[in-house]
């Protein structure tokens, strides 16, 4: 399971945008998966936790311009077997 990646995806209707930390840069500790500092494959760095005993996850983007402007937009997560996309509002 450490060659797994994780891709998040912003659009709307005018725009699309995905993030993937690569293969081989999240390590895996005794219930979590970590990274920091990480090149995102889309511009910007990650840092991330995902800790499986406790069901939380926890994710950065940093120096990166989200071109998905204010309003409803969709957000989708994919990690390991997880597949999740909801709609939010960006303020």
């Amino acid at each position: 399971m450490a060659g797994i990646a994780c891709n998040i995806l912003l659009s709307n209707d005018e725009a699309s945008q995905e993030f993937t930390i690569p293969k081989g840069r999240l390590t895996a500790k005794k219930d979590e998966f970590t990274c920091s500092n990480v090149r995102l494959q889309g511009g910007g760095t990650a840092s991330a936790v995902f800790n499986f005993k406790t069901c939380v996850f926890t994710m950065t983007i940093k120096k990166t311009d989200i071109e998905i402007g204010q309003g409803e937009a969709n957000f989708g997560f994919e990690f390991a077997d997880f597949s999740e996309n909801t709609d939010t509002e960006l303020p």
